[in-house]
């Protein structure tokens, strides 16, 4: 999907369907890569996002720069804070609890039961 930038305001992120709107006379079968993006917009280069592990990381598109004449995306790295990464694990948790009850499964027993008797045969 292209994304553009409206530069009178520098909306972003706008898209085929916001210029559409406002230009009545695109008509259908333009579309990409053959769309008529008028003046007042400009298409952004989204080709590029920065590497991240998303694991311990978000990342987060800013508005877009212009680079020698080509509108490109600009991206935020941020680390999860030590909270947010113990509430998405505690959310995951919670999703699989939720699909297992929602599917009719056993929960399964806790691998923690310190002072219980082994299952041993």
């Amino acid at each position: 999907m292209i994304a553009y930038i409206k530069l009178a305001t520098m909306e972003y992120p706008r898209h085929e369907g916001n210029i559409r709107l406002e230009h009545p006379e695109i008509t259908e079968d333009q579309t990409y890569p053959n769309f008529p993006c008028p003046p007042t917009y400009a298409p952004v280069d989204v080709s590029n996002p920065p590497a991240y592990d998303p694991d311990t990381q978000y990342r987060t598109e800013e508005k877009p720069i212009n680079i020698n004449g080509v509108w490109t995306a600009q991206w935020t790295v941020n680390n999860y804070t030590a909270d947010e990464l113990v509430a998405f694990e505690n959310s995951k948790k919670q999703t699989m609890i939720d699909f297992e009850k929602q599917m009719g499964i056993k929960p399964r027993p806790s691998n923690n039961n310190s002072g219980s008797k082994p299952n041993a045969i």
